[in-house]
């Protein structure tokens, strides 16, 4: 990009993410001083050990009960039953139970993303989830705002395992 200083500014040709200046050999900060690991979202052993730590965390639910959560939640969703995603809820809060983002997709895709309280809706789901960063690829804008701290950068939210939990309105 030609600035009107006359200097000429680039996106870094490594990371291809962060702006690049002369002071730094044509890269941006963290190319240059070959600081990549300073942000461990970015890191692939992060994410290996970001998605164990999430797999493990939903190995604690013993299979049955699971099941059963997992059952209520889709037989709920299917006939549009706000008393069996009440049970689940209750369920998931008295037992700890923790659910995929990919299984709440399948659920709020069945419920067509209901916000509704005379409704199965997606606070009954949302709160539960535990890989929540991953529901932004598939969640409204409003979802998003709610259960995955919007568009904050993930590079500044998650920086250990385990992870922050996501901001959950007080339902």
């Amino acid at each position: 990009m030609y600035l009107r200083s006359g200097k000429t500014k680039g996106r870094c040709p490594d990371c291809h993410e962060f702006w690049a200046t002369s002071q730094t050999g044509n890269r941006c900060s963290y190319c240059f001083k070959g600081t990549n690991n300073l942000i461990p979202w970015r890191d692939a052993s992060f994410q290996h050990e970001l998605c164990q730590w999430v797999q493990h965390e939903l190995d604690k639910t013993e299979p049955g009960l699971r099941k059963v959560v997992e059952g209520l939640y889709r037989f709920g969703s299917k006939v549009g039953s706000k008393e069996l995603f009440e049970s689940a809820n209750d369920f998931c809060v008295r037992s700890d139970v923790k659910l995929s983002s990919e299984f709440a997709k399948e659920l709020c895709s069945t419920i067509n993303f209901e916000m509704s309280s005379q409704k199965p809706n997606v606070h009954q789901i949302l709160p539960h989830v535990i890989d929540w960063w991953n529901m932004r690829t598939w969640c409204t804008s409003a979802i998003k705002c709610y259960y995955t701290r919007f568009d904050d950068p993930l590079d500044d939210v998650i920086t250990k395992v385990p992870p922050p939990p996501p901001q959950c309105p007080q339902v």
